[in-house]
């Protein structure tokens, strides 16, 4: 059985280094990725990519038109709305943000991640 895996760049954040690297100084520029899978058995998004709001003064946010998951899934010919499952690592907003632009899957979380985060 094969799958095909889409690894797809939606937006960027510049960020203080040391937020990564302790002992670090000046800025990184970093992508906000996601992934597309397409198998036999289905399709799945693994991370959404993020949302806009506001992120000040931690990060700039660089998101250009057409960078959101669902635009990006247009371009691998595959319809947001159709995708059969959304696996989410974690709910930071640069890893979950575009959940809503995927609306019809079958959300996969941790559950301790889940429990955290409604805690």
């Amino acid at each position: 059985m094969s799958a095909r895996l889409y690894a797809m760049t939606c937006g960027w954040l510049t960020m203080p280094m040391p937020m990564l690297l302790h002992g670090t100084k000046g800025t990184l520029k970093i992508p906000i990725q996601a992934y597309f899978i397409r198998h036999a058995r289905g399709t799945a998004v693994f991370d959404s990519g993020m949302s806009l709001g506001p992120m000040e003064p931690y990060f700039d946010v660089h998101f250009a038109p057409n960078e959101e998951i669902s635009a990006r899934l247009g371009e691998a010919d595959m319809d947001a709305g159709k995708v059969d499952y959304l696996i989410t690592s974690h709910l930071h907003f640069d890893h979950c943000g575009g959940n809503a632009l995927i609306p019809n899957a079958r959300w996969i979380i941790q559950k301790r991640e889940w429990e955290a985060a409604n805690t």
